[in-house]
């Protein structure tokens, strides 16, 4: 009688201490769904899978574990409902900003969302600089230093270009081999020409990002005394035109993307809709691949934002425009932000 006493209110005791758990997870709204704990209530916690019903005899013990179960399942659908998957991360803002700070990209794009927060503020704010001689001042040369410092950080980036144009050289050569000229250049039998061009657009905007960051590296030389300022004078233009030539394909080729990522998610939720409830494991598998697609598609619609404000400031320089002081600080102060934003998003999954 003494085993079966034990045996008899062990679960109860599991039960009233599991309740406060549960409740205590309402205090875990910011947290995303892939942080949190095991249901007690589900079959895989160790605690009530398989036992039986008798065990939980006290009404009251039992109505309010089911109340509480309900609560969090209810509070974790409201969760995974409204927080997009890259807004979710378990880090703390500590290590986001370690993650940021240690790699030259991360600092990179920080510097630049300051450099040109600078020059707008400058624009918009400090338009008479005898008033603000001072702040003024001060803005100019830390807009001018933080230029050189990203000039600086990206000074021999062509290497990381090369070995993608190392390995292209090295597939036209055999191809050339191959099949000649004409055989090369022409299309598979399979492939659309929509494709082909993109694929040769890519190929292309590989080469002339190499040579851009040649050039780049030429004129950052020039800028820091290395090399005669001769140098510099004339790598900057080259750079630019380079550079929107770059944008230019990296902008159609995002656009191409996202067009194709848009009928892949309407396919799939017209898929899901004709073929719902008939299978629930392909049905959770075809909502994992909409939340994936979803997630692409909003990155890619920040890369746009990022590309169209490059494309806007180097074309500033490249048509010699001049009509507003604050037009190159304004798209830059763009597309710094959306770098960010989209590198701090990866950071964070």
């Amino acid at each position: 009688m003494s085993a079966i006493a034990i045996t008899t209110t062990h679960p109860l005791k599991a039960s009233v201490h599991l309740s406060p758990y549960q409740t205590s997870k309402l205090f875990l709204i910011d947290t995303p769904p892939s942080s949190h704990a095991t249901s007690p209530s589900s079959d895989s916690y160790p605690t009530l899978k398989g036992q039986p019903a008798t065990l939980l005899s006290e009404a009251t013990t039992e109505t309010t574990f089911t109340t509480t179960t309900a609560t969090t399942a209810t509070l974790k659908k409201k969760i995974v409902t409204t927080r997009a998957p890259y807004h979710c991360t378990s880090k703390s803002v500590g290590q986001i900003i370690r993650e940021i700070s240690d790699v030259v990209d991360g600092r990179d794009k920080t510097i630049k969302v300051i450099q040109y927060f600078a020059k707008v503020f400058l624009w918009l704010f400090l338009s008479n600089p005898k008033q603000y001689a001072v702040l003024t001042a001060r803005l100019k040369a830390l807009a001018k230093q933080f230029s050189t410092t990203r000039k600086v950080l990206r000074l021999g980036h062509f290497i990381d270009p090369m070995a993608s144009v190392l390995t292209l050289a090295v597939a036209l050569r055999s191809n050339l081999r191959k099949q000649g000229l004409r055989g090369t250049l022409d299309k598979a039998p399979s492939q659309k020409w929509g494709n082909t061009v993109r694929g040769r657009l890519g190929y292309l905007n590989t080469v002339l990002g190499f040579v851009q960051d040649i050039s780049d590296d030429i004129y950052c030389l020039g800028v820091i005394g290395v090399l005669d300022r001769s140098f510099s004078d004339k790598a900057e233009p080259w750079s630019n035109r380079l550079w929107m030539v770059g944008v230019t394909v990296d902008l159609h080729e995002n656009l191409q993307t996202i067009r194709d990522v848009r009928k892949q998610i309407k396919a799939l939720e017209a898929q899901m809709v004709a073929e719902g409830g008939q299978d629930a494991e392909q049905d959770i598998s075809r909502q994992a691949q909409l939340v994936k697609l979803t997630t692409k598609l909003h990155w890619l619609k920040v890369t746009t934002v990022k590309l169209g404000g490059d494309f806007l400031f180097c074309g500033y320089d490249n048509l010699h425009c001049s009509f507003s002081d604050g037009f190159q600080a304004v798209t830059g102060f763009i597309s710094g932000l959306a770098g960010a934003y989209k590198y701090v998003g990866k950071v964070m999954e």
